[in-house]
């Protein structure tokens, strides 16, 4: 917009600065309306709408008018409109930087819940599986250690163990029929040494 009215070729300067325009205009309504990947902008903090409202109509009543203004006029009235325009510009920056800083704390406040629910999901996890070992341990390790200690006590030819508590589950089967067996063992002893 500044290089108008210097001795260059006006109608590049003035095509260029339309679609500079455009493209003002399709950010604008970009940030409005969010887009398709990434939805609504400002869905938790109701300042950023409210900020974008606010550019977008800056905008529109203030410097799109001074741009269109500046690409179809000439002297003093284009040096009024290129003042005009480094006015409302540097304010204009500004809102978009304003709008930026709000977009970078939301940003960084999801990032933080991301990490902290990551977190939370760890640590409900890993007390799941400490849960799951304690309860395994108790339901299959424990009946297996006694059985194991079991078989030892019958190998070195104590027949005259009391029996295991038995449960319902299946290591409480396989005990019971390892009793069973070691009932029966003790029965074959006890023939054996009658005929002796």
């Amino acid at each position: 917009l500044l290089d108008l009215g210097r001795d260059t070729g006006q109608s590049d300067v003035r095509e260029a600065i339309v679609e500079e325009r455009t493209r003002w205009e399709q950010v604008l309504d970009e940030l409005r309306s969010g887009s398709e990947s990434q939805g609504a902008l400002g869905i938790n903090d109701p300042l950023v709408p409210r900020r974008i409202e606010e550019l977008r109509q800056r905008w529109v009543q203030n410097l799109r008018p001074t741009i269109d203004l500046a690409i179809t006029v000439s002297g003093a009235r284009l040096q009024s409109a290129q003042n005009a325009y480094l006015a409302q510009a540097d304010s204009l920056v500004a809102s978009v930087a304003e709008i930026v800083h709000l977009l970078e704390r939301q940003a960084a406040a999801r990032t933080t819940r991301l990490y902290t629910l990551q977190l939370s999901f760890l640590v409900l996890s890993l007390s799941l599986m400490g849960i799951t070992i304690v309860v395994l341990h108790r339901k299959v390790g424990a009946p297996l250690g006694r059985l194991t200690q079991r078989v030892r006590s019958l190998v070195a030819g104590d027949v005259e163990a009391p029996p295991q508590p038995v449960a319902a589950d299946e290591v409480g089967k396989l005990v019971s029929g390892f009793e069973q067996v070691a009932d029966n063992f003790r029965i074959n002893v006890q023939e054996l040494e009658a005929l002796h």
